[in-house]
């Protein structure tokens, strides 16, 4: 999993408008900042905002000086935020599991849990399990929602599943986010279903709202190649290559898409492509 799967949504770079939009809660609200110590405030935004420019040991050495003066949930939950961006995933959890037991009512450690167990280990039973929990504290969480939604489906709880998605995306909409994802699980829904006509809609929102994921793309080029409109499958594939040039199943499918047309050129050179970063990838 990518820092960015943890981390909030791009945040205005004034100090005093990250305290008061914070959606992951890794900085605490404005009034409770106010009441710590002012050293320890100014070790704490200083390693939130190490933290929103990818500068972890930058962070860490923020964040664990912040930690001396005062152990709070705040410090650690972007502290461990700070070591999974390092690499350091076993302290992550560690702090974690520290933050929840000094505020087990906060829906942020189980939230950052859940992701853990279910990029990393690709482990959906714990991982749901923690989802659960930071909705039970934390209902209007729609990301937590959504990827509760997801482990559902992994785990074939295909109508639950549904019901995540959903109010994924009504609480999403509700707060001007645009988030695709839920429509990327709605529309593999709808295929098991066997409901192309539904699908295929729920996969182009889910373009739309996310231009930049290269999965969106893929899915709706799969949608696309199974309805027959190869020339429109080619296209979505191509933007998908643009947007993550090492996949290598991307250029697979684009051989096989350009040999059905009779593009031998183009089929060659995917293949090529293909296996040049099927060998890459393989020697890592």
């Amino acid at each position: 999993m990518s820092i960015a799967a943890l981390l909030p949504a791009s945040l205005p770079a004034q100090t005093a408008a990250l305290f008061e939009e914070d959606p992951t809660g890794l900085l605490p609200p404005a009034q409770a900042m106010r009441r710590l110590p002012a050293d320890l405030q100014v070790h704490l935004t200083a390693g939130y905002l190490a933290l929103r420019k990818g500068a972890f040991f930058d962070a860490i050495r923020s964040l664990r000086q912040a930690e001396e003066r005062q152990a709070n949930p705040y410090v650690l939950k972007a502290l461990g935020v700070a070591y999974y961006g390092a690499g350091q995933k076993k302290l992550f959890a560690l702090k974690m599991n520290q933050a929840l037991a000094l505020q087990p009512e906060d829906f942020a450690p189980y939230y950052y849990l859940g992701r853990h167990y279910q990029t990393d280990y690709a482990d959906c039973h714990p991982a749901a399990e923690y989802f659960e929990k930071a909705l039970i504290r934390n209902p209007g969480h729609y990301r937590s929602h959504y990827h509760l939604g997801a482990c559902y489906e992994e785990l074939r709880r295909i109508p639950a599943a549904g019901q995540h998605y959903r109010r994924s995306l009504e609480l999403a909409e509700r707060a001007g986010r645009p988030f695709g994802q839920p429509y990327q699980g709605l529309a593999r829904l709808h295929i098991l279903d066997g409901d192309w006509s539904q699908a295929l809609p729920a996969a182009q929102r889910a373009v739309e709202l996310g231009p930049g994921d290269a999965s969106a793309l893929k899915l709706l080029a799969q949608i696309w190649k199974s309805l027959g409109n190869l020339p429109e499958a080619v296209r979505q594939f191509q933007k998908a290559a643009e947007l993550d040039p090492a996949d290598a199943t991307v250029q697979y499918q684009l051989f096989r898409l350009y040999q059905a047309a009779g593009e031998n050129r183009l089929a060659e050179a995917a293949l090529q492509r293909f296996r040049w970063l099927s060998s890459v990838y393989r020697s890592r």
